[in-house]
């Protein structure tokens, strides 16, 4: 008999500036049954990962962590960080930004 995945098997990391955001993104996932790491950057994500051995199953980030004009570098550059440690895992952006600009850089990174 297979064994069920369960929210308790999974790690989320959570990458959110604003500090109640972040917060309150942690509560409902744990709340939920999720292991999860909430940072407010991705420097502080990185770091956590390399010390503690974090290995994340999927990672939410903050769209406006890293736009403006249209620059997604750093989604990109966690999504890099995370591939050259063979973790490929899906990197979920959200926004509260409602420009229409955002948007379509979000549609663009797929």
């Amino acid at each position: 008999m297979e064994s069920i995945s369960t929210p308790q098997d999974y790690f989320i990391l959570v990458i959110e500036p604003h500090t109640q955001v972040c917060e309150s993104l942690r509560i409902i996932l744990e709340y939920w049954g999720f292991r999860v790491l909430a940072v407010s950057t991705v420097k502080e994500a990185e770091y956590k990962i390399i010390s503690h051995n974090f290995i994340p199953n999927a990672a939410i980030v903050d769209l406006s962590l890293s736009y403006v004009e249209g620059d997604i570098s750093n989604i990109l550059h966690i999504s890099k960080f995370l591939a050259q440690r063979d973790l490929t895992i899906p990197v979920i952006a959200i926004t509260g930004n409602s420009d229409d600009r955002c948007r379509t850089v979000a549609k663009q990174m797929g």
